[in-house]
């Protein structure tokens, strides 16, 4: 059985356009949501992180970017999700 936690913070995510956007991520259950702002006034996405792929760590100068594709028919809008620390 899997064992997921609770975790919430400020993460930057890739835009399709290639720019860093900061968004306030959640996990709730299975899933790690995120929003413009703690204010969560409305949800910008939601991850299944049950069908994605193991995560992929940046090298060098992108080590801090952490890249997660999906195996499946994860609701993401691309086919990589790419996520750092701000």
């Amino acid at each position: 059985m899997m064992q997921l936690f609770f975790t919430a913070g400020e993460l930057e995510k890739r835009s399709n356009r290639g720019f860093w956007q900061k968004r306030h991520f959640e996990t709730l259950n299975s899933y790690m949501c995120y929003w413009k702002s703690s204010a969560k006034a409305e949800m910008c996405g939601a991850i299944d992180l049950r069908e994605l792929a193991p995560p992929s760590v940046g090298k060098g100068a992108a080590d801090r970017v952490v890249t997660l594709r999906r195996e499946a028919a994860a609701f993401l809008p691309a086919a990589s999700f790419e996520l750092r620390a701000p």
